[in-house]
């Protein structure tokens, strides 16, 4: 859903992250959803559609999402365990969520494998092709940002649409003074900046009029000072020069959408883009 021209904007308040020189980290998703790929084995319990040279060795987060064997619904889960061409397993299930037994491709897609705020490990991730392409990202985004330095403990330290915040969030390890910002905030570049002339990096350009547009849920904590996207292992990020520069200035000027809600996405209004054709089969 596009931002709405209702929407509500509060200053985040977000700073410069020098963690990592400056630069903008990523939090990698595996993501396997080609019905043509093959059938393996999942934690030994059920079948899923499996990239023949996906790995992940078990660390980090390691959100990983494949498509059953139904080809409709997808099981979610970290951190996976995977070497080429082998049967993946995790250790943390984030399958079933509601009254869904399975999340189906075709339902809201709330749910998922990011285990800060239980949100989807597909929707809102950077995919192949979509920095590189001529298209505009026509989709949400997902941001990891430091809880300790940014995300406020107030109502328990999460909102709509996050299901939770982190198992340890108390009032120490989410240290933000901004009530507004918490896991699950909805946050997007305020509609009076010019995302042509703000910055330079073609990369850096194409993200900015994203989260005008659409904006990005901060979907996890990166526990350092670090900021991060979440996006597909194979997804390009960054096209050098002024990237990493360009991006962490979009960070200190993005807004709260403080009126998104689960009846009043993107905060209501005339959506600022037009809304994504419908699957079809």
């Amino acid at each position: 859903m596009p931002i709405g021209s209702n929407a509500v904007y509060v200053p985040a308040g977000i700073e410069y992250a020098g963690g990592w020189s400056g630069q903008i980290t990523r939090d990698e998703e595996l993501i396997g959803l080609n019905p043509n790929d093959p059938l393996k084995s999942l934690n030994g319990e059920e079948w899923v559609h499996v990239p023949p040279s996906m790995e992940h060795d078990g660390s980090w987060n390691g959100c990983a999402v494949f498509l059953r064997d139904d080809n409709n619904t997808i099981v979610q889960g970290q951190p996976l365990e995977l070497s080429p061409g082998g049967n993946p397993s995790w250790q943390y299930d984030y399958t079933f969520f509601g009254n869904d037994e399975y999340l189906s491709l075709y339902g809201e897609g709330r749910g998922g494998c990011h285990g800060g705020s239980g949100l989807s490990g597909i929707g809102g991730s950077l995919r192949p092709g979509e920095l590189n392409g001529p298209s505009p990202i026509r989709h949400v985004l997902k941001i990891n940002l430091w809880a300790k330095r940014f995300l406020s403990c107030q109502s328990n330290g999460y909102r709509w649409p996050a299901y939770r915040a982190d198992a340890y969030m108390d009032c120490g390890s989410y240290g933000g003074d901004n009530p507004a910002l918490r896991m699950g905030s909805l946050l997007a570049i305020h509609p009076s900046v010019n995302c042509d002339t703000a910055v330079s990096s073609g990369h850096a350009r194409k993200l900015c009029h994203a989260l005008q547009d659409y904006g990005a849920y901060v979907v996890d904590d990166t526990y350092w000072d670090v900021h991060a996207f979440a996006l597909d292992a194979n997804a390009e990020f960054g096209d050098g020069g002024s990237f990493h520069d360009d991006m962490q200035d979009l960070f200190q000027i993005l807004h709260v959408v403080d009126n998104n809600s689960a009846t009043n996405l993107g905060g209501g209004g005339t959506p600022r883009a037009p809304l994504a054709p419908p699957f079809a089969n």
